[in-house]
């Protein structure tokens, strides 16, 4: 009765929804807990509330990796590649004039896998049994650019002008999302 009350209900306790059998997941990618990435798994995919699990190219977010290529057989990626008519991303180094034909293949030539691994933490796939999740392991699509050659040091090296193909390739592809992970 009293004015200030507007309503009154039980304190419900949730439970995340968002579990998968993705043995890495658990055991070394902490660093999805500090960013809350189950729980808003439970907000983002949900069709009642957000966006359904299941996409096509329509509604797919495609999002470009500028870096050292991607591992395009790799499980917990293959399924959440971008790709095109001529293949699955561009080797940026391949994209100037006189240089002969583009390579649309930009297969990670990082001995570490490092743009792999990018790609990754944004979009490795959920409830495949294997590795880890990516942080949008639904309707991602990764398209890998690959901006990275080996120089004459046996080093990676890259330009401005790799770089600024590689973005203008994304922009002009649809990329909605770009990260572009360089060193000094």
């Amino acid at each position: 009765k009293d004015d200030c009350v507007l309503g009154v209900s039980w304190n419900n306790h949730f439970k995340l929804q968002a579990t998968y059998n993705d043995p890495l997941l658990y055991e070394q990618m902490s660093h999805l807990n500090s960013i809350r990435t189950l729980a808003s798994h439970d907000v983002f995919y949900n069709p009642s509330s957000g966006m359904a699990i299941n996409s096509n190219a329509a509604t797919s977010i495609p999002i470009a990796v500028i870096d050292t290529g991607v591992d395009f057989n790799h499980p917990d990626l293959a399924p959440n590649l971008w790709a095109n008519q001529q293949g699955f991303g561009v080797d940026a180094t391949t994209l100037c004039l006189g240089c002969g034909s583009v390579n649309y293949y930009p297969f990670d030539i990082s001995d570490i896998g490092h743009g792999t691994h990018v790609a990754g933490l944004i979009a490795g796939v959920a409830g495949n049994g294997q590795g880890g999740i990516g942080v949008m392991p639904f309707r991602a699509k990764v398209m890998p650019i690959k901006v990275f050659s080996m120089n004459s040091q046996n080093e990676l090296s890259t330009t401005s002008v790799h770089v600024a193909n590689a973005i203008r390739f994304a922009y002009l592809n649809g990329a909605k999302v770009i990260n572009l992970s360089l060193g000094s």
